[in-house]
């Protein structure tokens, strides 16, 4: 189990939950890391099975999308009478995560340069850890590489759906679109990554609280974008399982390499 050592300043208030051990003798804290590699593994095999199913079986897409599909339009929730919910939710909802996304990275950024100059190694740390999750979840990965290159259509372009392109199945290269395209779901994979809060140390006894909300909200923006034709049903689950196994790759990097490279000296409070 690896565990990363934080030096702190005197009288630092801290809040203990049960995976901290705090010593008061020398002010160090302890911080056990949860089993990433555990967590890695399940879900890269979620990958793997989901990713299998909906290439080997892309009618599962299909029918999906045809559930929402109606007088030659997708037409979210016209037949439970939830119609006036569709275009200004679906623009706001998009707004809202994009606003989002933009805030809490400038605001990590912003935290990071002040604890460095603070010499606030946790927080630091915490910082560094928020910006690497959006900056290489959501930004890098899913909209930098995937919905750059990947050239999947969405559903409302593609032919049986009021348009002429073909469809693509899942991690499947194509030249059907050309710029942001449908593989992967960027907003609903952005909303997930709010689940990143969730690790940090301060945040263990509102863990649970903090990933249901994070889930529900990427639970949300995703079928908003399935019932609108924006995007497959695959796109918004292999972006949600692909970011959260960023979430871990940035966790371990910065929680454990980062909280052994850094070593600053305890300054008088």
């Amino acid at each position: 189990m690896l565990t990363s050592k934080w030096y702190l300043a005197p009288n630092t208030v801290l809040v203990i939950s049960d995976n901290l051990r705090y010593n008061q003798t020398n002010f160090q804290i302890e911080t056990r890391m949860p089993n990433i590699k555990r967590q890695a593994i399940i879900v890269f095999s979620l990958l793997v099975v989901v990713s299998a199913i909906f290439f080997l079986y892309p009618s599962l897409d299909l029918k999906t999308a045809h559930l929402f599909f109606s007088q030659h339009q997708f037409e979210a929730g016209r037949d439970i009478g939830a119609n006036f919910i569709r275009a200004p939710i679906f623009r706001l909802s998009t707004h809202v995560v994009s606003a989002l996304t933009i805030i809490v990275s400038a605001g990590a950024l912003l935290v990071a340069i002040i604890a460095f100059k603070k010499r606030n190694k946790t927080v630091l740390i915490s910082a560094v850890f928020i910006m690497l999750c959006f900056g290489l979840g959501p930004g890098l990965l899913v909209n930098g590489i995937l919905k750059a290159f990947w050239g999947r259509p969405r559903p409302f372009y593609v032919d049986g759906f009021g348009y002429h392109l073909m469809y693509v199945r899942v991690w499947e290269i194509s030249n059907e679109c050309m710029r942001n395209c449908s593989f992967v779901a960027g907003d609903s994979s952005a909303a997930l990554t709010f689940i990143a809060f969730a690790f940090l140390p301060w945040a263990r006894r509102w863990k649970i609280l903090v990933a249901v909300l994070a889930s529900l909200f990427f639970i949300y923006n995703g079928i908003l974008r399935v019932i609108h034709g924006a995007h497959f049903l695959s796109d918004v689950m292999i972006g949600g399982l692909l970011v959260y196994l960023v979430i871990l790759g940035c966790y371990q990097f910065s929680f454990g390499f980062l909280a052994r490279k850094i070593t600053f000296n305890p300054r008088s409070a």
